[in-house]
């Protein structure tokens, strides 16, 4: 079965780069671009991994996490949260 991810960002830039480099390494992949579509889709349907930008318009990225926390332990998943940090001088 094939490895589903989850990208979170709100740079469609960014969440676009990272969804194709992951379909490149052969993972399915989903975008959100804020915390509130993340966890919809979390509750839809399971994640392997997740992707998380820091800096969503809606949401901090502790606020996030601590809402996956929630999530997981009432059955949700991603089984892994990874945190990317806004850094607005690396790509352009």
């Amino acid at each position: 079965a094939m490895i589903r991810v989850l990208v979170c960002d709100d740079d469609p830039d960014v969440a676009g780069l990272v969804r194709e480099l992951l379909e490149s390494c052969g993972f399915e992949v989903e975008v959100a671009h804020t915390a509130s579509e993340a966890a919809d889709r979390i509750r839809k349907q399971n994640f392997d991994a997740m992707t998380l930008d820091l800096g969503l318009p809606d949401m901090d990225g502790p606020e996030v996490q601590a809402t996956l926390e929630r999530m997981r332990s009432a059955g949700y998943r991603p089984g892994w949260v990874r945190s990317m940090v806004n850094n607005p001088g690396c790509c352009g």
